[in-house]
């Protein structure tokens, strides 16, 4: 499997940043709690490339159309899975020690197989955010197969 470029993983964290910048701006539209799922999901489908939003558990909450396009699978069904049911056997990692060492640092980067439909692995450059809002983690997916 070929693996991410800088330039593909520093693409996907610019996405990143600007749903952070979005969130922010749009801030006030939201509750005192934060910013709206209204106000969560606009900012996520303006991006091009694939979102993912999942919680403390790795459950997907949220996606934009570009994750299920990538995945092949619709934006309802991957909000019944978690990040391990869309990770391929190809990624070759440990889910859960993966999952903790993200949540306590905080940010990974870098490149990941992703289970399509079909079975195919699809891999993408990745960029991610634990703790975007409370207890939402933000992943922008950018293909590179």
């Amino acid at each position: 499997m070929p693996s991410a470029s800088l330039s593909d993983i520093d693409r996907a964290c610019q996405a990143l940043s600007e749903i952070k910048r979005h969130l922010q701006r749009n801030a006030q539209a939201g509750s005192a709690a934060g910013p709206t799922a209204g106000v969560l999901l606009a900012a996520i489908d303006e991006c091009s490339d694939a979102v993912i939003v999942a919680n403390d558990a790795a459950e997907i909450q949220v996606v934009n159309g570009a994750a299920a396009r990538l995945t092949g699978l619709s934006t309802r069904e991957l909000q019944t899975l978690t990040i391990w049911d869309v990770t391929h056997s190809a990624a070759q990692v440990d889910f859960e020690l993966l999952w903790k060492e993200y949540l306590r640092a905080g940010r990974q980067r870098g490149s990941y197989a992703l289970r399509h439909r079909d079975g195919m692995a699809v891999e993408v450059a990745y960029c991610s955010e634990a703790d975007v809002l409370p207890q939402r983690h933000i992943s922008v997916l950018r293909r590179i197969t």
